[in-house]
């Protein structure tokens, strides 16, 4: 199975270091997606419009598709997952065996966070920190890192602040999603009400960490991947 993951705004391949020697050995081969703005990919502009993603994301993994697959993505990442798989059922594709989902509010729900994409720099990090956390404490101490990462963590923001859910009828893939217990952004009740966007099996996991809980939804992946429809929440 291809798992093909969706890093939160801002991040790459990297947020997915080491996951492999774990689901490897599992017959799980992990696909990071590597959006433009990012990694070996920093010089070309940043996208900023969820479809915009969506559109040659799909396209990318029709091309790898060779047998069964899942998605995971990760706070925006989540919403990139989501709304590929919804593409990829438009254009006739079979859905995935798993949509897996973590630190994201379910697409329906209204965004009422402020926007924050248009702030200056300073008061953009510091509400960055504020709701989200965890923001490395080298990255914030190395301006010409911080003037790499920018624009695509902005162009990020601008995908989250100004996607609009469209209804469609649910998907027929069992979704498992993923919060962190000490996320303060998205609460337990915000991440349920993705239970709405399947015909099939749901679960919800609560996790250790906060915001950026990663290591403890690797922790549990596989056993997920392993039995998807095991049951509901």
């Amino acid at each position: 199975m291809k798992l093909v993951c969706i890093p939160y705004a801002g991040g790459g391949p990297a947020a997915f270091q080491g996951w492999a020697e774990g689901l490897n050995t599992a017959g799980i081969e992990i696909c990071a997606v590597r959006l433009p703005g990012r990694d070996s990919r920093f010089k070309e502009e940043p996208l900023r419009s969820v479809l915009d993603v969506v559109a040659p994301l799909s396209m990318a993994i029709l091309r790898i598709l060779e047998g069964p697959y899942a998605l995971y993505g990760h706070s925006l990442g989540a919403i990139l997952a989501f709304e590929t798989v919804r593409e990829l059922r438009r254009q006739g594709a079979a859905e995935p065996e798993h949509l897996l989902v973590s630190a994201c509010p379910a697409p329906q729900l209204p965004w009422n966070d402020a926007p924050m994409r248009h702030l200056d720099r300073e008061d953009f990090l510091r509400e960055i920190q504020n709701r989200y956390g965890e923001f490395p404490a080298v990255v914030c101490g190395d301006s010409e890192l911080l003037d790499l990462l920018l624009p695509s963590l902005r162009a990020d923001i601008e995908m989250l602040e100004t996607y609009r859910y469209s209804p469609e009828r649910p998907l027929d893939c069992p979704i498992t999603a993923y919060g962190g217990i000490l996320d303060r952004t998205v609460p337990q009740i915000l991440m349920h009400a993705w239970r709405a966007q399947t015909t099939n099996a749901f679960q919800l996991h609560m996790v250790s960490g906060g915001h950026f809980c990663l290591p403890a939804v690797h922790a549990r992946l596989l056993h997920d991947l392993e039995s998807p429809r095991s049951g509901s929440f």
